[in-house]
């Protein structure tokens, strides 16, 4: 096994590990950047490139990347991605593609990352930090106990589905009740026939809230609060974005969007809902969100069953020199989207150059 040595290793290389190797490479702190894929934002091109991002585009510049002056509010991930592509070349960032990291291990005061290569090859870095900013895309949540054989109806998860999947569909079920679901289901309704319905089934209420107040998008009323340090026991119940706007409660109202009980088993080519009902639809999307999966951590990171992870400030309570870039409950109410991860980059790099001595 051929063994390296870099002060930090950033693992991934989407918004969170360019912004993390910009702002290093900014206060001359050395870097090595590791992306399993073939391009910068790999996780990010699976999803649909038509989709547009969840924060608006001023809210989701990385530092130093250049204006986004005259680009619609919320831009498509197509175009980030161009952006991305852009912001890595005018940066000059040197990203190590085809790098799969198997595990990261303590090796005395630092760390040992143990990755394969492009060719297959196992290879060792030592660092004294470890950036983690792998994402959530990459692994997506599937209903507990769902059985893929139990049902003959073609299904996929909302990271899969695509405009024209959705046109094909006359009985669209969608399962959940986030972001995710409510993007599912505005482009549904845009792309239907007439006449046509679709099924929402949700476990809990739905959350919703008004895209813009006194003519301001809701997103810059909350950014200040957005940008304090957490507080667990105040912020632990908002770990998700409630749905902005008023397109699928519009549509619930008006019939067009039936919603119904969480599903209680799936049979063939029928679903079976909580209280007996069963439903016919012609495809199924899970929009059950995600999850922030950190094998390669082991026991280096820990996040309870039912509690928040054990971080503080970026940093891994249980290895000291782990940053964790991405995660709820990482340092502030903005730190899983775009628009805090700007800022968490500048603060984890500021904190190992210190802690570099730089």
């Amino acid at each position: 096994m051929s063994e390296d040595r870099c002060e930090t290793v950033i693992l991934g290389a989407g918004p969170a590990g360019l912004a993390a190797a910009y702002c290093l490479a900014r206060r001359g702190r050395p870097y090595l950047l590791l992306e399993q894929g073939a391009q910068e934002g790999a996780a990010l091109r699976r999803l649909d490139p038509e989709m547009a991002l969840v924060s608006p585009a001023p809210l989701s510049r990385l530092p130093e990347m250049e204006s986004l002056e005259g680009e619609a509010p919320y831009i498509a991930i197509g175009r980030y991605l161009e952006l991305l592509e852009r912001y890595c070349r005018q940066h000059g960032l040197a990203v190590t593609y085809g790098a799969r990291v198997e595990r990261v291990e303590r090796q005395g005061d630092g760390f040992a990352v143990v990755y394969r290569d492009e060719a297959g090859a196992s290879r060792s870095v030592a660092a004294r930090f470890v950036v983690n900013a792998t994402g959530v895309i990459s692994t997506p949540v599937l209903p507990a106990g769902f059985d893929p054989a139990a049902t003959t109806i073609p299904w996929c998860h909302s990271r899969e589905i695509r405009r024209e999947a959705l046109a094909a569909s006359r009985r669209l079920l969608i399962v959940g009740g986030g972001i995710s679901a409510d993007e599912v289901a505005v482009t549904w309704l845009q792309v239907r026939r007439p006449g046509e319905r679709a099924w929402l089934s949700l476990r809990s209420p739905l959350w919703t809230a008004p895209r813009y107040l006194l003519g301001i998008d809701v997103h810059y009323w909350i950014w200040l609060i957005e940008q304090a340090p957490i507080v667990p026991w105040v912020w632990r119940k908002f770990q998700t974005n409630p749905i902005l706007g008023a397109t699928l409660p519009g549509a619930i109202c008006r019939g067009d969007m039936l919603r119904v009980p969480q599903v209680a088993a799936y049979h063939g080519d029928r679903v079976e809902l909580a209280g007996g009902e069963e439903i016919a639809p012609d495809r199924i999307v899970f929009a059950t969100g995600f999850s922030y999966s950190t094998p390669h951590l082991g026991s280096l990171f820990r996040w309870p069953d039912g509690g928040r992870p054990r971080v503080r400030r970026c940093e891994s309570l249980d290895a000291p020199g782990l940053f964790l870039l991405g995660i709820h409950f990482g340092r502030t109410f903005a730190s899983p989207y775009l628009r805090g991860i700007a800022r968490d980059a500048e603060y984890v790099a500021r904190r190992i150059a210190r802690k570099a001595g730089g």
